[in-house]
């Protein structure tokens, strides 16, 4: 539990406020810089791939998507 490899959070920052949201994010960024480990993030939130400069990818019909980051996503013309 001290040094992770994986890291899983489940919808991190639901309910929080814009304020609770900010503060969050840093301390994401500090858990995966600290202990270099791999955070896999399960959310609806897609603004939050890009704040934490990581890639995405969607879950669809059982399929999982190719890992791209989130600009790539956006002028994607394959339909999610």
């Amino acid at each position: 539990a001290m040094d992770p490899r994986i890291l899983l959070m489940d919808e991190p920052t639901s309910g929080l406020d814009n304020s609770n949201r900010r503060n969050l994010l840093p301390l994401i960024e500090n858990l995966r810089e600290l202990y270099k480990t791999t955070i896999l993030i399960v959310t609806h939130d897609l603004l939050l791939p890009r704040e934490l400069r990581c890639q995405i990818s969607f879950l669809d019909q059982g399929r999982l998507s190719p890992p791209m980051r989130f600009d790539e996503m956006r002028f994607s013309e394959n339909p999610l």
